[in-house]
């Protein structure tokens, strides 16, 4: 008894092309996706670190600003650049320059 090869049908090569089709399409977009993600990902962890730099320089500046309008900066600023001197101090004068 002879075995008869069965020739595959049209409709069931053309299911199974769809298929595979449809599993390259959803295999292609996530991996566009999980690229997406990884490069968001990575801009967010930049965004952050800015961020935190940012607010170092703030609090930096903050803290600067509260030293200007001290009493102490006046008082640096009259001794450095006008040579003010309290009364009670004694000037010495290098006159060798």
């Amino acid at each position: 008894m002879k075995v008869k090869k069965r020739k595959p049908k049209f409709k069931s090569i053309l299911y199974v092309m769809f298929w595979l089709l449809l599993t390259g399409t959803f295999a292609g977009l996530m991996a566009n996706q999980a690229s997406r993600y990884g490069h968001f990902n990575s801009e967010l962890k930049q965004v952050r670190e800015n961020l935190e730099r940012e607010k170092k320089i703030y609090e930096q500046l903050k803290d600067q600003r509260l030293y200007y309008d001290s009493d102490a900066y006046v008082e640096q600023l009259a001794r450095d650049q006008l040579g003010y001197v309290r009364p009670d101090e004694i000037v010495f004068v290098n006159i060798a320059d």
